[in-house]
This record gives C-alpha cells, structure tokens and sequence, in this order.
C-alpha cells in the first residue's frame, strides 16, 4: 500500500514539475469586406479566413490564414485591438503578419508572444485582422478573432 502511495507521488510531482498538460485555444475569423469600417465592396468569389491558437503555457499566439480573389496583391496584413468589443470602429495596429504570396491569392502567418494583458483582450474579442490592398488601402477585408 505505501509502495503504491509513494509511485503516485512521484508521478504527481513529475507531472507538476513538467508544467502539466498543454492548454491550446483556438480562434477563427471569416474576413469580408462587409466587415471593413466603412464596409468594401468586393468580389463574390472573395474569400479569407484565419485561425489562430494560443498556446497557454507560454501566451505564444500563432496565426495561420488564407485569401483569394481580392481586387490585387495584399500590400499589408495586421492584427488590430480594439479597446472594446465593438467591431464597428477601426483599431491601432498590434502585429504586423507576414504575407507568402504576391498576388490576389495567398496565405499569411505569425507567431506573438502575448502579455496576460493581451491575452484577456484576445479572450474578449478585441482583435481583428486585416488585409490592404492598392485598390483599399484602408482594408479590403477583416474579420474579428473569436473562439
């Protein structure tokens, strides 16, 4: 009966000492120009998406996502915070992603380490992404992180 109690000890303080379980949460956003400030007219065809997780044992946020049929080539993405949950309002710059393609259809990724701060925002839906273009150099597309 010890010999059991002592191995599960030991199991229990290996397992804390290793940090547990890796807590990962994911995002989503559905970019469209409906949900530019103010609203863009695009495509039909036009389509972009992204999803972000969190990894929660070190507040490393990484961004994956994908485009195409915009009116052009994307000249900038970034991810906005907004001080409130209110998407209808533009927001400062936070992160700057990186584009892969040259042209109106392509991906964008990055990896961000987040203050707590951040990351209760990020849980509030207080960020969003955002895609320029030459024709809206404003923003063509956006859609708000959300769980």
């Amino acid at each position: 009966m010890m010999k059991t109690l002592f191995a599960g000890l030991a199991l229990i303080a290996v397992m804390t000492s290793c940090g547990g379980a890796m807590t990962i949460t994911t995002y989503n956003a559905t970019l469209s120009g409906a949900n530019e400030v103010p609203p863009v007219a695009t495509s039909s065809n036009t389509v972009a998406t992204a999803t972000a997780t969190l990894d929660a044992s070190n507040n490393v946020l990484t961004v994956n996502g994908t485009y195409a049929y915009l009116s052009g080539q994307v000249k900038a993405q970034h991810i906005h915070a907004h001080g409130s949950t209110d998407a209808s309002t533009s927001a400062n710059i936070v992160w700057t992603l990186t584009n892969t393609a040259t042209v109106a259809q392509g991906s964008f990724t990055g990896k961000f380490t987040l203050t707590d701060s951040q990351v209760l925002d990020l849980n509030n839906g207080r960020y969003y992404i955002n895609l320029e273009t030459a024709q809206n150099p404003s923003g063509e597309v956006r859609g708000q992180l959300i769980k």
